[in-house]
Parts: structure tokens; sequence; C-alpha cells
């Protein structure tokens, strides 16, 4: 199992990277991931799916701080932890953007170390 303090820094490295000015709370414990599925009350068809596989949700919140849970025990390697990271991540920075070829890209753009500006940009067409 990784460390909370490891997780935290994933998501603060991945949210500089993408330019989140938001604070991000950071929520790894199993138990309260379980208590917080069974309180939940209406669900969309993403959170459901998302929930439904377990390794992670985010919510972006205007006014409040972002949440990201990350079910730990769900991740076998690093290198999938960093992956959910940084997919979770990417939804707090775009928003806007469903899953699909767009969303992806911008995930890889994180993972390989492309740091976006504030604004909404285009990406290199390395990354297209």
């Amino acid at each position: 199992m990784y460390s909370a303090s490891l997780i935290r820094e994933l998501v603060q490295y991945f949210a500089e990277a993408a330019s989140v000015s938001h604070e991000i709370n950071v929520f790894t414990d199993p138990d309260l991931f379980e208590r917080w599925k069974r309180r939940r009350g209406k669900l969309t068809p993403q959170e459901r799916e998302h929930l439904d596989k377990g390794f992670a949700i985010s919510f972006f919140r205007a006014t409040t701080p972002h949440e990201v849970y990350i079910n730990t025990p769900r991740h076998v390697s690093l290198a999938d932890l960093t992956d959910t990271v940084a997919h979770e991540v990417a939804h707090l920075r775009w928003w806007h953007l469903n899953h699909g070829r767009t969303f992806d890209r911008r995930v890889i753009a994180l993972l390989a170390g492309y740091r976006c500006g504030s604004k909404s940009e285009r990406l290199p067409d390395s990354f297209k």
C-alpha cells in the first residue's frame, strides 16, 4: 500500500503541472472510501462507473476545495497509481471534458511532463 503523503505529493505535482490553483483535499483511507460510497446519494453514470471500478474519483468544486479519493489497495504498481492521479487531476483541470481522445491526450501530456498554462491552450503536436 502507498503512503498518503506520497499520494498527496503526486496530486500536488500534477496539479501544479496542470495549473490547478484551487486547493485539493486528498483522501486515501479505503474505509473512508467505502463509507463515502454507501453515503453518496444520486450518482451520475460516470461517477457510478468510477465507484464500481473502485480506483479513484474526483470532485470539482467551485467554492470549496476540490476532492480526490484514491483507493490505494486497488493499485498494484507505482506506475498504475501515477496514471490514476494524473487522470483525476486532469478531471479537475479540464472538468468540462468527458472521457475520450481529447481527455486522454491531456492525461498523457501530464504524464510526459508537459506543464499547462493557466488558460486553456492547444497541446503541442507531439501529444495529438
